[in-house]
């Protein structure tokens, strides 16, 4: 089935995530980082650290020692809080966030793309491993909320011997496109609830692991299409028409 390229008029997207992990050749140079803040602290002027947890075990006298854990710093996070974006800008990739509220694909890569091409001269990185988009859906449902099927397409289902009064749940499943080689990693869950509403999280990422170099900008945007549309693909076809219809 087709993707569909839908404008909502109120989209239930909290945080748009479009990411790229990368590899450089050196990680003793944190002086790229302060680089790549000066040419941005204008328009993101909050700058925190970004940590990685390293564990390690060893060997002494013939005898496992305990693992010990290590924080490493692996780059920083850009933020400007007024208009819900952030940076991240790091050895290990490029991060662009947007939160709530969302507006459409197109804006989002505008303001990413060219921060990514400054992350490309001013960091350096030598191949590109994997692209992805993660998309955090919170679909709010009016109560009484009888069958998740009036709603979703994608659901779990309980046999009908079971009782049918679901508290809580956690669905969670990856699949492939075959298209493209993509994975699809999808994760629903319940979020608030209250006595006149009920929220599900659908948390949607779309990601195609690589190797190209990051000079192969054709290829790069190659990619990202494929990846809006299989993440549309999974979005559209996992809701019913009474669902999308709340987003109008």
């Amino acid at each position: 089935m087709p993707s569909e390229h839908v404008r909502y008029k109120n989209p239930p997207i909290i945080e748009a995530v479009f990411d790229i992990n990368a590899e450089v050749s050196s990680r003793d140079d944190l002086k790229i980082f302060d680089d790549f803040y000066s040419k941005i602290k204008d328009r993101f002027p909050e700058k925190n650290e970004s940590f990685a947890i390293k564990n390690s075990i060893g060997f002494k006298d013939g005898q496992l020692t305990p693992p010990v854990s290590e924080k490493v710093l692996r780059g920083f996070v850009y933020q400007n809080k007024s208009d819900a974006k952030v940076v991240q800008a790091r050895f290990d990739g490029f991060t662009f966030n947007k939160l709530k509220p969302y507006f459409d694909f197109e804006e989002l890569i505008e303001e990413a793309k060219p921060l990514w091409e400054l992350y490309k001269v001013v960091i350096n990185p030598i191949r590109i491993t994997a692209i992805s988009f993660r998309y955090i859906n919170t679909i709010v449902l009016p109560q009484p909320v009888n069958e998740l099927k009036e709603y979703f397409l994608t659901y779990p289902e309980i046999g009908a011997g079971i009782p049918q009064n679901i508290n809580n749940y956690f669905y969670s499943f990856e699949i492939v496109d075959p298209k493209s080689g993509a994975i699809g990693n999808v994760i629903q869950t319940v979020g608030e609830v209250t006595p006149e509403t009920a929220s599900v999280i659908f948390d949607i990422t779309a990601l195609k692991k690589t190797m190209i170099n990051p000079k192969q900008d054709q290829e790069i945007w190659t990619i990202v299409k494929q990846l809006r549309e299989f993440k549309n693909l999974i979005f559209n076809n996992s809701l019913t028409t009474k669902t999308k219809e709340m987003f109008q």
